[in-house]
């Protein structure tokens, strides 16, 4: 999450570049850009005044329980990026799709978002087109 403040107001985009488009679109130049990190909470009081806490998913939540699979995350804490994987190769499952052929697809440059795209499109699981795309 990237937000930024502009006399009074705060506007808000998932990621820095949208923010960025959304901003430069809009002609607005002189703002303040507010550094959120994950795991982190903010608050806005009335007047515009920031609190900032934390929130530990390992605190709150021992164990995450999926319907068809599960994540203990009592010992390690897992990354954004892991979780994404796993769930990518979650799906890919689904779909026929091996564990093997995702991580050839990521050790070819692909990354985590141009997989999801890939898994989504039904052309894709046409063997002839999944040795193209690799």
């Amino acid at each position: 999450m990237c937000i930024a403040h502009f006399k009074g107001y705060y506007i808000y985009a998932s990621t820095e570049a949208i923010l960025t488009k959304a901003l430069k679109k809009l002609g607005l130049k002189n703002y303040k850009e507010i550094k959120v990190t994950d795991g982190e909470i903010l608050k806005f009081n009335i007047h515009g005044k920031i609190t900032k806490g934390e929130f530990d998913i390992l605190k709150s939540y021992g164990f995450y329980n999926y319907p068809y699979y599960s994540y203990s995350l009592s010992k390690t804490k897992l990354t954004y990026e892991t979780e994404y994987l796993d769930d990518l190769i979650y799906y890919g499952k689904t779909v026929g799709i091996d564990e093997e052929t995702i991580l050839e697809l990521l050790d070819s440059g692909y990354d985590y978002m141009d997989i999801e795209e890939l898994l989504y499109e039904t052309d894709f699981y046409r063997e002839d087109d999944l040795y193209a795309e690799i």
